[in-house]
């Protein structure tokens, strides 16, 4: 396997539907809550460091995917800050989309260098 991170990408993936599992209610289930957070955190990091890792990768063995997945990265970042700016606050619609976005991108990825 030539992803640097290929190892660490499926269980990042699979933070965000586990983070679903637990409500965030704070008040009413406070450690549901943490647990939430916990692996929505642990998601948003890990997408973040492997997708960076990634581009540091590509951009020394392929640079034209490295520019394509590039692009891709910036696109999504822009389109979420775009929502969270209207929106001034993290809500459903921005989770689902960054969520989605950055897992497709990191599936593209993996598959595209193997």
């Amino acid at each position: 396997s030539r992803h640097p991170q290929k190892k660490l990408c499926p269980f990042t993936c699979l933070c965000m539907p586990l983070s679903l599992m637990f409500v965030f209610d704070p008040l009413s289930h406070p450690l549901q809550s943490n647990l939430h957070l916990f692996f929505s955190y642990l998601y948003f990091y890990g997408v973040n460091f492997s997708l960076i890792t990634s581009l540091f990768y590509l951009y020394f063995t392929e640079p034209k995917l490295f520019k394509t997945v590039l692009q891709a990265y910036l696109l999504i970042l822009g389109i979420v800050l775009a929502m969270y700016l209207h929106y001034t606050s993290v809500n459903t619609l921005f989770e689902v989309t960054f969520t989605s976005a950055m897992t497709i991108l990191v599936i593209v990825t993996i598959r595209k260098l193997n």
